[in-house]
């Protein structure tokens, strides 16, 4: 009987026992599941905190690029339509851009020349709200300009004297004098030695490139440069802003005071003094063309002066001397260098090669290659472009010397003006650019525009009395 009560209640005990254990397992397992939903729900919470937080930023940078096309399209606006500076103060607006809506009003701020003005572009989109400005200058003409005229060559912020459709390079010593012109390149450029450029701005839809010690002077400290690719920054820039659409990389070789604003700005950690940086996304420049000119208009009026000739053709003495008897019988001696074709266009359906010694009085079209060897001489006595190369190349060797030149222009080709060349004003328009080392170009230049044979200029190409020219002048944020 003892024996009995005594397993029972051993039997007993192991069951309490049992009990105890099953129960602190549970309150265990009860504890860290609280636990576990405690900090499933913060990572929950901080989770979505975060998606909040990225779509916020991603709506606000949707912001600000639609507030920076409203004053893209608002300069556009007022080129088109001046009157609009003595306005209510709205500028342009949309309320249906990219699933957003921006609205640009003008000011004047107080201190500034009378001709600037500010524009002030609000975007929003989806409750966030961004805002770009811009200063820019309307400038009125009050004189008539007599000169013949035609359309003029258009850069994305302006006229333009330097226009490369791919590449635009200049190296070694040369001497670019732009005036109120800028220079732009579609396709990228390069400045490598020391040149020296001075001229409105310069911009290009892809990277530029500064190596050596190049000196840039853009409107005298108010111009800009611009870039949609990575700007390589060397040598002196005289500017008030320098824009990249990429990203800005300076070297212990740059002096500069100008802002520097792109997405990214990178200069080596002991640079000083640092430069002003604003980083912040660019919008990219429009891409604008080489323009047409009419080639039919040329030939046919050479052909009309008897200036047309079929096949390669290189203008030596013999050259003239032979092309006069041809035409006068006249036989004249191998002495006489000049060549004055009548009506002053030379068309040749093929190369032309003018001659170390000759003096061309007029202006050159070929279908091919035009080459103006050293020592030459050019002298446009037209109101067309000096030299036009319709599917070729045009090249200015070292010596040569060009007098009023106006424009040269390769249509489909390169124009490449070696080191000694000088004189050359106008307009330098082609695939490709490279001027070389001592070449000199555009002092004295005055004109932009391009006409040809029977073309009613009209107003095309000339600043009249009360017109008003819109220009970018800085793009503050």
């Amino acid at each position: 009987m003892k024996n009995h009560m005594n397993t029972s209640i051993r039997n007993n005990g192991g069951t309490l026992r049992d009990v105890r254990r099953e129960g602190g397992a549970l309150v265990t397992v009860v504890l860290m599941t609280l636990v576990m939903s405690i900090v499933l729900g913060s990572l929950a919470s901080v989770s979505r905190q975060r998606v909040h937080t990225f779509r916020r930023e991603s709506e606000r940078i949707r912001a600000l690029s639609i507030s920076e096309a409203g004053l893209h399209n608002a300069i556009r606006v007022l080129a088109a339509d001046p009157s609009l500076l003595n306005g209510d103060g709205l500028v342009d607006s949309n309320q249906n851009f990219a699933n957003g809506a921006y609205q640009v009003v003008i000011t004047q701020p107080s201190g500034m020349k009378e001709d600037i003005y500010m524009l002030t572009s609000t975007g929003q989109y989806r409750g966030q709200t961004r805002v770009s400005a811009a200063t820019i200058a309307a400038r009125v003409h009050t004189e008539d300009v007599q000169t013949p005229g035609g359309p003029t060559l258009t850069g994305p912020f302006g006229p333009a004297a330097l226009f490369a459709g791919a590449e635009l390079r200049l190296q070694g010593g040369t001497d670019v004098y732009l005036g109120e012109y800028g220079a732009h390149a579609t396709g990228g450029i390069v400045m490598g030695g020391s040149p020296e450029l001075h001229g409105k701005y310069v911009s290009t839809n892809g990277p530029l490139t500064l190596n050596g010690n190049p000196q840039l002077h853009l409107d005298n400290g108010a111009g800009f440069l611009h870039a949609d690719g990575t700007v390589t920054l060397k040598g002196t820039i005289n500017a008030s802003q320098i824009f990249s659409s990429s990203q800005i990389i300076g070297d212990w070789g740059t002096n500069t005071q100008a802002e520097h604003v792109a997405p990214n700005v990178s200069y080596p950690n002991w640079y000083s003094p640092a430069p002003s940086v604003t980083e912040q996304s660019v919008p990219t420049a429009p891409i604008m063309n080489l323009p047409p000119i009419d080639v039919e208009a040329f030939r046919a009026h050479a052909q009309a002066n008897t200036y047309y000739y079929q096949g390669n053709q290189t203008l030596t003495r013999s050259w003239l001397t032979k092309d006069i008897r041809d035409r006068t019988g006249e036989n004249v001696t191998n002495n006489r260098t000049d060549i004055r074709p009548a009506g002053g266009v030379l068309f040749v359906e093929g190369n032309v090669n003018l001659s170390s010694d000759m003096e061309m009085y007029g202006m050159i079209v070929a279908t091919g290659d035009i080459r103006v060897n050293g020592n030459s001489t050019l002298v446009n006595v037209t109101e067309f472009p000096a030299l036009i190369s319709v599917n070729g190349n045009i090249t200015i060797n070292g010596g040569a010397t060009a007098r009023e030149a106006g424009w040269v222009y390769a249509m489909n080709g390169n124009v490449t003006a070696n080191g000694g060349a000088n004189g050359l004003t106008g307009i330098v328009a082609a695939k490709n650019i490279f001027l070389g080392g001592g070449f000199t170009f555009g002092t004295g230049m005055e004109t932009s525009f391009f006409t040809w044979p029977g073309h009613d200029a009209g107003d095309d190409g000339q600043t009249n009395e009360g017109d008003v020219e819109i220009s970018l002048v800085s793009w503050i944020r």
